[in-house]
């Protein structure tokens, strides 16, 4: 079903954070075409969804495309998954034009190899500088992650008790099962040697967050 798409910068606010806000029934309805930037994410959908939005799409900036963590919005909304160029491009379209409408599709589970081993945009990549040494010493999965949320009531509610998380706090639990594992089948082997199998076992040709390989192998883009 089509329906009517605004950008937020024809409000004078392309970021769409709170602080300047919209107009009043700015959206009416509408979906929002939101800039990445400035704000949090929740913070531009909450905002679109009190100036009447029925959804959001999110384009970012100079950085790569990825997952958001929102928490206490109730309309859909994704980051489209296309370069902070061709997003400004989209924008000044819509902006521009009066009768301009998305159609969004139901999806599937899609599984392709080109979106694996894509090292996260806000990921540590070593080396540490400060100390001098080389961190970190293994990375695992830490975007989009399946995880468990309370929604705060004890007794069964009708909330959704899960989202997709990212960063630390979702790959180190990776890494301690694995580590966990290995203890189980080796119990024998110290910390240190549990540490080396796994850093020595691991892949080293990960993509950068753009999806390109490595120019050099110190760690920077």
């Amino acid at each position: 079903m089509d329906s009517p798409v605004k950008f937020a910068g024809e409000d004078n606010n392309a970021l769409g954070c709170a602080d300047p806000g919209y107009t009043a029934d700015f959206y009416a309805g509408a979906i929002a075409l939101v800039k990445r930037g400035t704000c949090s994410f929740t913070e531009k959908i909450l905002t679109a969804q009190a100036a009447g939005a029925s959804g959001v799409l999110i384009f970012t900036n100079t950085n790569p495309p990825g997952a958001m963590s929102v928490s206490g919005t109730s309309i859909p909304a994704v980051m489209l998954d296309i370069p902070g160029s061709v997003g400004d491009a989209i924008a000044a379209w819509v902006g521009s034009s009066t009768d301009d409408t998305v159609s969004i599709s139901a999806y599937g589970f899609v599984e392709d190899d080109a979106f694996g081993d894509i090292m996260a945009s806000f990921s540590s990549r070593g080396p540490n500088t400060t100390f001098d040494v080389l961190k970190p010493d293994i990375a695992a999965p830490g975007v989009a992650i399946l995880a468990a949320v309370a929604d705060g009531e004890i007794a069964p509610s009708a909330d959704v008790e899960f989202d997709f998380y990212q960063g630390t706090s979702m790959a180190s639990p990776h890494d301690a099962g694995a580590a966990a594992l290995l203890t189980a089948l080796h119990p024998e082997w110290t910390p240190a040697e549990i540490k080396s199998a796994l850093m020595l076992t691991a892949y080293d040709d990960l993509l950068k967050s753009a999806r390109t390989g490595w120019s050099d192998r110190t760690g920077h883009e």
